[in-house]
C-alpha cells in the first residue's frame, strides 16, 4: 500500500516532534541513573585484586569513611583502559545517595598533593559540558553535583 507523500511529510513532522519532547525525558533518567556511581582514578590495581576490598581499604585509610557491602550495590574495574598500567578506573555504585555525598564531601576534604581522584560518573554530554565549562571559568569555579553542572 502507497502513501501520498503529504501524509508521509506530516508523520516525519509528528515523529520529529515526539522525539523533541522525549530527549529531555531520556537525559532526565540519564542523570536519575548517574547520581550514585562514582569514578575512582589511580588506585594501583594489583593481580588479584579483590574490588571490595580495595575500595574497603581506600575509605578507611585515605578518606576515613566507614563503608558495608550493604552500601555498595557494585564495585569493578571498568574496560577500555591499560590494564598492565595497573591504573584501570575503580567503579563504585553506592546504595544510596547520602552515602555518597559523604564520600564526595570527604574527598574534598582530603590534603592535597595525592594522585588519587574521586569523581562523579557522569553521561557523555554532561561531561563535555562539565570540561568546556571550566575551561572557559576556570577549574576552580566550576563543578559538577548529582549530575549537574554547577
Amino acid at each position: 500500500m502507497s502513501r501520498a507523500p503529504g501524509t508521509l511529510r506530516s508523520d516525519c513532522i509528528e515523529n520529529t516532534k515526539k522525539i523533541q519532547n522525549l530527549e529531555p525525558r531520556v537525559d532526565h533518567l540519564e542523570r536519575l541513573q548517574k547520581r550514585r556511581p562514582v569514578r575512582i582514578l589511580g588506585l594501583l590495581e594489583s593481580e588479584n585484586e579483590n574490588p571490595v576490598e580495595t575500595l574497603n581499604d581506600f575509605l578507611d585509610e585515605y578518606l576515613n569513611v566507614s563503608c558495608e557491602s550493604r552500601d555498595v550495590d557494585a564495585v569493578f574495574r571498568v574496560k577500555g583502559t591499560e590494564r598492565n598500567s595497573g591504573l584501570r578506573v575503580l567503579m563504585v555504585i553506592f546504595s544510596t545517595l547520602l552515602l555518597k555525598q559523604s564520600v564526595m564531601s570527604a574527598n574534598k576534604a582530603k590534603p592535597k598533593g595525592s594522585n588519587i581522584l574521586v569523581c562523579e560518573d557522569l553521561s557523555k554530554e554532561v561531561h563535555q559540558l562539565l570540561r568546556l565549562t571550566k575551561k572557559k571559568y576556570g577549574p576552580r569555579n566550576v563543578w559538577s553535583s548529582s549530575g549537574s553542572v554547577c
